[in-house]
């Protein structure tokens, strides 16, 4: 499992690196307008395009605690009742859905 977190945390970090580097690269060609919000039934809000920044920063800081190994309430509590993989299994998925869905706003406005 360690050699997993390792590797997830090595790829996050590659596609964050990636991502703000186009992200900079693109800033001239994108519109004054992006999608900043998703409604649970597909609709979008619009932002001004310094929303991305935002976005990109709240990745990186969600990364950041995912990387260092913080614990959720629900997985130290399931931490402390078993002894399984579990909890580790939570945080990897949570780690690449944030990534993920974070991502996904930036990129869809380049």
């Amino acid at each position: 499992m360690k050699t997993l977190r390792k590797i997830v945390n090595v790829v996050s970090w590659i596609i964050i690196v990636m991502i703000g580097c186009t992200m900079l690269y693109k800033w001239n060609e994108i519109g004054q307008q992006v999608k900043a919000h998703s409604n649970l039934t597909g609709g979008f809000s619009m932002g001004d395009k310094s929303i991305l920044v935002a976005i990109f920063m709240m990745e990186i800081i969600v990364n950041i605690i995912f990387t260092k190994g913080y614990d959720l309430p629900i997985t130290k509590q399931l931490r402390q009742n078993t002894a399984s993989i579990l909890p580790d299994i939570i945080n990897l998925f949570l780690q690449i859905t944030a990534l993920l869905v974070l991502s996904a706003f930036v990129l869809a406005a380049i």
